[in-house]
């Protein structure tokens, strides 16, 4: 009984001409990543405990990211869950020609995550191959909410059903996406770092978490 945020995932696009002339990049750079940690604040739910939080590894001018959650168990345990690839990651105009960095998700238990943020700062990203300034959005902020009646079933702790709602942050980690652009820039150069980094911090794999189309969360 652990079904919650994500996926299939439905995603767009923005013109890649337009967004690589509206930001002064050339379209050849769009492979480069920027790493977003996650943090997950709980508003308010019933029969269901979230993730902690996760990292998103995203194109830096947009596409499909992949997103890897975290969480510790009431044993302290420290589990990340494998990477899926998927969800919305663009850059949105406003009504104030003011450009926005979004993204968002749709899946299962009527799941769906949106944050978005100003692009209000500049990053290097540098490699041997590339050394480039792109404009970002520093922080990304939104909430995700999740329900499903589970079929009216009693889990078996005797409970039926669950929702949750929780607010959610996501800040650029300067440190994770200078490395996963050093090796390459590509998804796969910033989940090696991003796993990298959670195994030297004392995070398993998550038991039977191969890749996958869903990610689950952790319900009581």
């Amino acid at each position: 009984m652990k079904p919650i945020i994500a996926l299939p995932w439905l995603f767009g696009w923005i013109a890649p001409l337009l967004l690589a002339f509206a930001l002064l990049i050339p379209q050849d750079l769009q492979a480069q990543v920027i790493i977003y940690r996650i943090s997950f604040s709980e508003v308010v739910s019933y029969n269901v405990d979230f993730f902690d939080g996760g990292y998103l590894i995203a194109p830096a001018l947009g596409g499909q990211p992949s997103m890897m959650m975290v969480n510790r168990d009431i044993e302290d345990l420290a589990t990340y869950t494998a990477p899926v690839a998927g969800g919305d990651f663009f850059i949105g105009l406003d009504a104030n020609k003011q450009w926005i960095s979004t993204f968002s998700c749709q899946g299962s238990g009527n799941a769906a995550l949106c944050a978005f943020g100003t692009v209000s700062n500049s990053i290097r990203l540098k490699s041997s191959s590339f050394d480039i300034q792109v404009r970002i959005a520093p922080k990304l902020t939104g909430g995700v909410v999740s329900s499903s009646s589970e079929d009216g079933q009693k889990g078996p702790d005797g409970t039926i059903g669950f929702a949750q709602h929780s607010d959610v942050v996501m800040e650029v980690d300067q440190v994770l996406t200078n490395e996963a652009n050093s090796l390459g820039g590509q998804i796969g150069d910033g989940v090696s770092v991003v796993n990298a980094f959670l195994e030297g911090h004392g995070f398993l794999p998550e038991d039977g978490a191969p890749p996958s189309s869903d990610l689950v969360g952790i319900q009581n």
